[in-house]
């Protein structure tokens, strides 16, 4: 029988809305809008964070709701006070001062609804707002004139009032002390603030209002003006020089190498859907659900309270919104469901937005993506298995897998004693009736590392009678029973913790043969070459947020009298993160469209050879890069209220999962052996890398003067005089050396220079990255001896 809602559930329902509705005004008639945060609400509303977003689709549409139902509130005050008995004058009079009247009490709520910087739909309904106020006040002006008590508007109104001087109130609204301005004979003065009469411009931004009629003066709510006897230090000091939260911005539409990288390897067509999907991955709504999933870690339980056996981790609603939005995009599919020209790139682009709000989640989504090359090689499996991995559906239910239209894949194939080295593993696979590729089989043993044990179904590897082979072994039988696959623990991760990654002892488990028996490892193996990219996507999108962070602070941060982006040091600093960036992301995507080519030749050994190089050098450089992006930010950079220890945390785990660096060098050993070819196609690919610029030539004539100076010659021509005072006092003690050094050394002539160099002591940089001492004589006999 279909599920019918009551009307008590109605409202009840209601009831919880208007509740949440209630506790968000409360926040904003307090700190205004960017007080109102959604963990906040829910904790004053007494609710979880998820229930919130079953009343409203995201903290946008509940900040509108509640713009709109104050607004609505005020704009009837101001009708009210129109609609009393008196000439059109008087009711003007008698709605401005209940305006002023109304702001003046409520400050931080006349400042949250009229100036506030406030999202787009917000805004939306500001302008509502604001019509509404201007067909108030020009039906009311309309009236005057044809009463005759007000003059012909052909001029702007304030032309009328010479004598109206202007002050600021919260809100950023022009006000002027009328009582002033009706003698033409007065002159203007500065309005004192006891009688306020205020005059709105419709269409005009406040901000900007603002600006031209009052000082200028930082714009802040009069409630925070801290009070000019304060000998008890209430207040605290005003904070400056301090950049503002990196939030509500576009992560594709300013990531230029990225738009570039789209439309140059194929993927352009997907333009309009990334650009949407950038917008959603940095609004502040969705930055604090990353922020969610990594604060609370998901918790385990072994048995219900009745004593049976679950096995069940529980994740933030954070998290499972994460999912949903990850797997209702296609993350886990398209490439499967929509191939063509720029599937996966247009995909990659799609998972590099995803994995900058929080990468811990996109674990199961890799696994789920990865999973379909493998279960393919079990045709009677991929037809039962794949609709419901390729859905664009999210069901985080505890529940069999023949009740969901939806699941996601895992896998499990290290152990405690071989790790990486999987042909050492002793789970050991019995079949229950007949042996071979898509037969039952019970399996026993452990696993030492599962990743997302909530997923549906694992691929796994166990040992048969002829080698290792692979097996999927769902989480439930098909009796509805729990198959007897048992957590014993979650692993107590220092980065990545959003994810449950766990150890798990396998005690007769059903699971069916994947593949050839005895072939396991090339059946898996094409599960963990897609694994691999999307570590490089992962890796490659932890460098983007580290310098979208690091760009952020030093754009708005002054120092040394600049801001930091423009001084010299800094300029370097940031221009090499950017460019290891943009470099990352150029191979990643390259390797995209070498994917979306299997069918060339070329672009087929690319993949195979420039997946496993990729995969060691992006994510094993990852960790100098979040380390130098934090070390732009300085101490703010450490403190866990921002992003940067997460992403600093997060660096390292792409470099040890699906094969830490030494696995990587031995698959491209074996890639380059099995398939020599391979090493000419990345040959080929990274020579049309190099461009078409010319070798540098030696210019003829005469070197420049400061090559001259760096090789010790005398420069010809007058000398530039020295500039008075005292110089060597400005000089560390090492560069003085060097320097008087330098000048005994012009003294001598040029065979006696040579001699005299011999015999110095030197310290060079060696291409092995070691440093080497000794005198050049010396250094000049080992050379001989080496090449003896």
């Amino acid at each position: 029988m279909a599920y019918r809602e009551t009307e008590k559930m109605r409202q009840r329902k209601a009831q919880a809305r208007n509740n949440i509705i209630e506790c968000t005004w409360e926040c904003v008639a307090e700190g205004g809008f960017r007080s109102a945060r959604v963990t906040r609400i829910a904790g004053l509303a007494g609710v979880a964070t998820g229930t919130i977003y079953r009343h409203f689709e995201s903290r946008e549409d509940l900040f509108a709701e509640i713009f709109r139902l104050a607004t609505q509130r005020e704009v009837d005050k101001v009708a009210e006070a129109l609609s009393v008995p008196g000439n059109a004058v008087e009711r003007l009079d008698n709605a401005l001062r209940k305006f002023a009247q109304r702001a003046l009490k409520g400050p931080m709520k006349a400042w949250a609804l009229i100036a506030e910087p406030v999202d787009p739909k917000v805004e939306e309904e500001r302008l509502v707002y604001r019509k509404a106020y201007a067909s108030l006040f020009e039906q009311a002006i309309r009236e005057g004139i044809a009463e005759g008590c007000l003059p012909e508007q052909n001029r702007p109104i304030e032309q009328h009032l010479p004598g109206r001087s202007h002050i600021r109130i919260p809100g950023g609204a022009t006000v002027a002390n009328t009582d002033r301005c009706h003698s033409r004979q007065r002159q203007p003065s500065r309005c004192t603030g006891q009688c306020h009469r205020l005059l709105l411009h419709p269409g005009v931004d406040r901000l900007q209002e603002l600006t031209m009629n009052s000082p200028q003066r930082s714009h802040r709510p009069a409630t925070e003006q801290p009070p000019k006897d304060d000998r008890y230090l209430s207040a605290t000091h005003e904070v400056t020089n301090q950049p503002d939260a990196l939030q509500d911005y576009n992560l594709y539409d300013q990531d230029i190498a990225l738009r570039e990288a789209v439309l140059r390897e194929g993927a352009g067509h997907a333009h309009d859907d990334l650009s949407q999907f950038g917008a959603w991955a940095g609004k502040a709504d969705t930055i604090e659900l990353g922020h969610l999933a990594n604060a609370n870690k998901p918790s385990f339980r072994t048995h219900d309270r009745y004593g049976h056996r679950v096995d069940e981790v529980s994740f933030h609603p954070a998290y499972h919104e994460l999912m949903r939005v990850a797997l209702e995009n296609g993350l886990h599919s398209s490439p499967w469901t929509k191939p063509g020209p720029g599937a996966h790139v247009a995909r990659a682009a799609k998972y590099y937005l995803h994995s900058q709000v929080e990468a811990a989640h996109c674990c199961p989504i890799t696994m789920t993506f990865a999973a379909i090359p493998s279960i393919q090689n079990q045709p009677d499996l991929a037809k039962l298995w794949a609709p419901k991995i390729l859905t664009n559906e999210y069901d985080s239910r505890n529940v069999p897998d023949t009740e969901k239209t939806s699941v996601t894949i895992g896998m499990a194939m290290t152990e405690k004693q071989g790790g990486s080295d999987v042909r050492a593993n002793t789970t050991r696979a019995y079949a229950t009736a007949q042996e071979g590729p898509g037969q039952p089989y019970e399996l026993v043993g452990h696993k030492w590392f599962v990743s997302a044990p909530m997923c549906d179904a694992f691929l796994v590897l166990a040992q048969t009678a002829s080698g290792l082979s692979c097996f999927l072994m769902p989480r439930w039988r098909p009796d509805g029973s729990k198959n007897p696959w048992q957590v014993q623990q979650l692993k107590n991760k220092m980065g990545n913790v959003a994810n449950a990654s766990s150890e798990v002892e396998i005690r007769g488990a059903l699971a069916w043969m994947v593949g050839e028996e005895g072939r396991g490892v090339p059946t898996i193996i094409e599960m963990v070459a897609m694994t691999r990219f999307d570590c490089m996507i992962g890796s490659t999108a932890g460098m983007r947020q580290a310098v979208a962070q690091a760009t952020h602070h030093c754009h708005h941060r002054s120092a040394f009298g600049a801001r930091l982006s423009d001084q010299p040091l800094m300029q370097n600093v940031l221009a090499d993160l950017i460019i290891e960036n943009e470099a990352a992301l150029a191979y990643t995507l390259r390797v995209a469209r070498a994917m979306d080519n299997q069918n060339n030749e070329h672009e087929r050994l690319l993949a195979r050879l420039a997946t496993p190089v990729g995969k060691y050098w992006i994510c094993k450089r990852t960790p100098n890069h979040a380390y130098e992006a934090m070390e732009c930010i300085g101490g703010s950079g450490v403190m866990e209220d921002c992003i940067m220890p997460r992403l600093f945390r997060e660096s390292p785990v792409n470099a040890i999962w699906e094969g830490s660096g030494n696995v990587q060098c031995l698959d491209t050993l074996r890639a380059i052996q099995k398939e020599p070819e391979s090493l000419d196609a990345f040959f080929k690919e990274a020579a049309q890398a190099k461009g078409d610029r010319p070798p540098l030539r030696p210019v003829p004539g005469p070197a420049p003067a400061r090559l001259r100076r760096h090789q010790r010659l005398p420069v010809p021509g007058p000398q530039p005089r020295r500039p008075p005072g005292p110089r060597h006092a400005r000089l560390p003690a090492a560069a003085l050396w060097r320097q008087r050094r330098r000048r005994r050394l012009l003294r001598l002539p040029p065979a006696s220079q040579r001699r005299h160099e011999l015999r110095q002591p030197a310290l060079r940089h060696q291409p092995g990255g070691d440093y080497q001492t000794g005198n050049a004589c010396s250094r000049l006999e080992k050379n001989r001896s080496a090449r003896a």
